[in-house]
């Protein structure tokens, strides 16, 4: 035990502090690396266009089909069944230079299925 004035201090529980200001600066730093990008992040892009050809996923990470068309409010996907999805762009969860995750789930999917699908 540590003695510090009126208060006794644990050497053990100094060194759990210790371990966890150390985990949470080390997951900090692995945030501040990590290439996925946020909506806040896509909307400041001037490059939206990058975007088309990629491929995206719902929130369960099942593959939904690759973006054909992006403006600031919709994105337009093309499903592999030649079904179009118009989505509004602020459904966008992250962006990681690969694959656009949407923060829709497939059991609503079909409230953004395009009256216009490609035969």
């Amino acid at each position: 035990m540590i003695s510090n004035g009126s208060h006794d201090i644990n050497q053990e529980q100094l060194d759990m502090n210790r371990s966890l200001v150390s985990t949470v600066n080390s997951e900090a730093q692995a945030i501040k690396r990590s290439k996925s990008r946020t909506l806040v992040q896509l909307k400041h892009m001037s490059y939206l266009d990058n975007l088309v050809g990629k491929r995206v996923i719902t929130c369960e990470k099942s593959e939904l089909g690759y973006v054909i068309a992006i403006d600031k409010l919709f994105i337009t996907i093309l499903h592999t069944s030649k079904q179009k999805y118009v989505i509004p762009t602020h459904y966008i969860r992250e962006y990681d230079q690969e694959k656009i995750m949407v923060d829709i789930s497939n059991r609503y999917l079909y409230h953004y299925l395009s009256e216009q699908n490609l035969q």
